[in-house]
């Protein structure tokens, strides 16, 4: 029985591609609660919360809450690109 190395190889490079099973979006396109990512070998899972549109005390953001750690936020641009699970 012949194998074909070449395609193993392609299947193995898909499944360790760190890009595997993410895209890459603007957080405005991720709905409100949505999990995301800021990077794609990131550990830690951001949720996103409401939207802050711009005032006299800062520009507009999104505010996006860590899903394991309820007391850590973070304010993004909305135009800021994340990674969700596809």
């Amino acid at each position: 029985m012949s194998v074909n190395l070449n395609l193993l190889n392609e299947m193995a490079a898909d499944i360790t591609d760190p890009d595997f099973g993410y895209k890459k979006v603007k957080l405005r396109h991720v709905r409100e609660g949505g999990y995301f990512k800021r990077k794609v070998s990131a550990n830690a899972t951001y949720i996103r919360n409401h939207y802050n549109r711009a005032d006299q005390f800062g520009p507009a953001c999104f505010s996006c809450s860590d899903a394991d750690d309820m007391n850590r936020e973070i304010f993004l641009n909305p135009n800021t690109f994340v990674w969700v699970e596809t």
